[in-house]
């Protein structure tokens, strides 16, 4: 599902399917972010879907701006969504893709133009505007690439983005002049996706482990997508009643073994011992009086 806020919808694609995201979080009234998952060479690509409003969408990544800056640009589908492949000049084309870290152990290294705060950030801001005029094409500045960084950057993830080989376009980049209706500092929406390897997500559980996700496929059909609302001991009264039936010859047998079980029984009973009433002969008690005497209740 694409990041919603404002009546606008951003996300980011690659190998012509979306990337999954993950805990979305809704920071305030004019930004939204997410995690997303980074495979190193992977090539990507951001959408976001036009309104009826006419909006700019300015794209940095690491802390670099990427000049992919999109002006009411022409949607590439039924539903509205335009897509940025990477940076543009007049004829050419850089794409975006996830590449690895170069780290070194050494915190005294320093890139002059790198925030290594902001690596592991895509960071969209989209701005209103109006009078729009196109003025003559200007080449856009070049973009730093990310160097050496030092080790504790690694706990950012140790990816960034990185632009691939010019290739030529046939799309012809143009620019214009706007009035802005939102200046910097107050956007109208800002969309941050923050990347970093699977891996790393999972351990920190912001994707959920793989022995935490049952597969749907694996449950049975008639307990998918529904929860559990009772004790899996069913009781007496809810098990189904069957109806048995049984045949003659069953009837017949039955009846013989009830009648051998009753001779048997009639055995038993025949060789059990007779209980015989036994009557005690009398034995002298004798009890001491008071005063020495001696009474004798032997029964006569």
């Amino acid at each position: 599902m694409p990041l919603r806020l404002r009546g606008l919808e951003v996300c980011l694609y690659a190998d012509g399917q979306e990337i999954e995201q993950y805990q979305e979080d809704v920071v305030d009234e004019t930004t939204i972010m997410c995690f997303v998952p980074s495979e190193v060479g992977q090539r990507f690509e951001v959408y976001h879907k036009q309104t009826d409003m006419d909006m700019a969408y300015e794209i940095s990544m690491d802390g670099r701006s990427m000049e992919g800056r999109t002006v009411s640009g022409r949607p590439i589908d039924e539903q509205g969504y335009t897509r940025v492949e990477g940076v543009y000049s007049e004829t050419t084309l850089q794409r975006f893709s996830f590449s690895q870290l170069q780290l070194v152990d050494d915190d005294s290294v320093e890139h002059s133009q790198l925030d290594v705060d902001k690596l592991g950030v895509i960071d969209i801001v989209a701005r209103r505007f109006e009078n729009e005029r196109d003025v003559p094409y200007t080449s856009p500045q070049d973009i730093p690439t990310i160097g050496h960084v030092p080790e504790k950057a690694k706990k950012l993830g140790g990816h960034c983005v990185s632009l691939g080989q010019s290739e030529v376009t046939a799309e012809r980049m143009i620019t214009c002049e706007v009035d802005w209706l939102d200046d910097v500092d107050h956007p109208y929406a800002k969309f941050l996706f923050r990347y970093q390897p699977r891996d790393l997500l999972r351990a920190k559980g912001i994707i959920p482990s793989r022995r935490d996700q049952v597969p749907e496929e694996s449950l049975p059909p008639q307990t998918r997508g529904k929860k559990r609302t009772s004790s899996p001991m069913a009781s007496d009264r809810d098990a189904p009643r069957v109806k048995r039936e049984t045949s003659p010859a069953t009837t017949a047998r039955t009846q013989a073994l009830k009648e051998k079980i009753q001779a048997t029984q009639a055995e038993l009973a025949a060789l059990e011992p007779q209980s015989v009433k036994c009557e005690r002969s009398p034995s002298p008690i004798r009890v001491g009086t008071s005063n020495g005497e001696i009474i004798d209740l032997t029964l006569d």
